[in-house]
Formats: C-alpha cells, structure tokens, sequence
C-alpha cells in the first residue's frame, strides 16, 4: 500500500515539474567543468599550468566548495591529485575574484550550477 501511495506522489510532482534532485559529488562537478570548458577530465586533475586548464580546474575547486559544503578540503585535495589543500583554497579565491569583473565566467559557472542541481 505504501509503495503505491509513494509512487503515486511521485508521479504527481513530477507532472507538477517537480524532480528529485541529482545527487551531486565532486566526480560529477568534474565531467561538469570539463564538458562547459570543452577539455578532457584529466586535464583538469594534471599538474599542467597552462590558464586554459588552470581556470576550469579552480571553477572545479570553487563549485565543490559551494556545492559540497560539508566536503572537506582534504577531499577535494585528492580529487584533483593536489598535495596540498591550500591550492584548492587558492583557487576558490582566486575564482570568486575573477568572477567580480568577468561576467562570462560567471555566466558559465552560473550554468554549470544549474546544469548539476
């Protein structure tokens, strides 16, 4: 009986538009970024610092942390092949700066959020 009632509801909401939401993890936030950006995953947890793969892999750390509150930075860390969490707080800084006077950048992080939730 239960079960019905359950699938019922849930066939209502979704009529409504209602959807459960995506569960979010850094390794969808990952295919995220490198699909907005147009490069390769790995390209985004290598140690390359060319600005083309430097950008999308803080966007990476900055869209974790507002995304995945309760992530610990140690965690990002390791998703991104990182020795140090303070590289993942470096680029969080340095995205919320850049996205004060880039508003293209802040568009597609905009839609790179949306796309997830």
């Amino acid at each position: 009986m239960k079960g019905r009632i359950i699938k019922f509801i849930k066939k209502v909401l979704g009529f409504l538009g209602f959807h459960p939401t995506k569960r979010i993890s850094p390794w969808r936030i990952l295919i995220a970024v490198a699909d907005a950006f147009e490069i390769r995953k790995d390209w985004i947890v290598r140690s390359s610092r060319k600005r083309c793969h430097v950008i999308p892999r803080h966007v990476f750390f900055y869209l974790c942390r507002t995304l995945l509150p309760r992530t610990a930075l140690q965690a990002i860390t390791q998703t991104a092949n990182r020795k140090s969490h303070t590289t993942v707080l470096y680029g969080i800084k340095s995205i919320k700066r850049r996205m004060r006077s880039d508003h293209e950048l802040s568009d597609r992080i905009n839609q790179i959020r949306n796309s997830l939730e």
